[in-house]
């Protein structure tokens, strides 16, 4: 059972509680070993808090800790992301997670996006890889870490939970901004704790076969779930990714040989 926390919102008592019923996995939400990208992410908690939440982590008898980390912020360089990695490989960590910041359209970083203009173009090469993503993907493999998703990277094993989503299986999501997805229907629940607490409507999308299709395109090629062969609608264009070496075939699945690719992927097969 896996759970989720953010590193300066927990407690040894809370831990204990939860490993006694059962819970054996934690991920924080860490994003970032460095202060003062932190300030920028407004996250509420500093680096020392990520420290402490392992160490209780660990006292309260959990051993499988992965963390999260986000990449693509004006603050990122080559020296900050080694250090940032270096920190993290050095933590008894199962798992890390590395995600490309995304300023969407909508987002608190878009309604400030003005004052991003004279920052670098993050999407492209950097320090001699194709993107900072390979970048991270290369570090780490050097420490143990092996990329089974796009933005997901194991020593051990991957998460489960995680490959329950990209397989399009059914799982429950319990707790305040958790999703589920049983029956073709996926569920949420209100990211404030406060609305969590006091009652709410769980909200309902009923996912259309064609979604489900996308989806399972999207979500296989960027990740070592694949996909099956005899979904995919483009065979012609299959064909060509297959003569170019972009991906490969095993039995009757098939795999995106740069996870990263994978969205451009889906959407010349789909």
């Amino acid at each position: 059972m896996s759970i989720e926390a953010n590193p300066n919102s927990l407690s040894l008592e809370w831990l204990q509680t939860l490993q006694s019923l059962g819970v054996n996995r934690l991920s924080l939400g860490a994003q970032s070993f460095e202060d003062s990208k932190l300030i920028f992410l407004e996250r509420h908690h500093r680096k020392d808090s990520i420290f402490y939440a392992i160490e209780m982590a660990l006292k309260a008898g959990l051993k499988n800790l992965s963390i999260d980390l986000i990449y693509g912020t004006p603050l990122c360089n080559a020296s900050l992301l080694t250090q940032e990695l270096e920190t993290a490989c050095a933590l008894p960590l199962s798992h890390l997670s590395a995600y490309q910041l995304s300023i969407d359209e909508g987002s608190r970083f878009y309604a400030n996006k003005e004052s991003l203009g004279n920052l670098r173009d993050f999407e492209g090469e950097f320090e001699g890889f194709l993107s900072m993503g390979h970048f991270i993907k290369s570090y780490l493999q050097t420490k143990g870490f092996k990329q089974y998703e796009v933005s997901n990277y194991a020593k051990t094993s991957p998460s489960y939970h995680n490959l329950r989503y990209w397989e399009g299986k059914e799982y429950l999501g319990i707790g305040a901004g958790a999703v589920g997805f049983q029956g073709g229907v996926r569920t949420s629940m209100p990211k404030s704790i406060e609305k969590f607490l006091s009652g709410f409507y769980e909200e309902k999308e009923i996912l259309s076969t064609h979604n489900q299709l996308l989806e399972h395109l999207f979500l296989g090629f960027r990740s070592c779930v694949g996909v099956e062969r005899k979904r995919i609608p483009n065979t012609r264009n299959l064909k060509i990714l297959l003569e170019e070496n972009k991906v490969k075939q095993d039995g009757e699945r098939i795999y995106a040989k740069d996870y990263f690719l994978g969205d451009e992927i889906a959407l010349f097969v789909g």
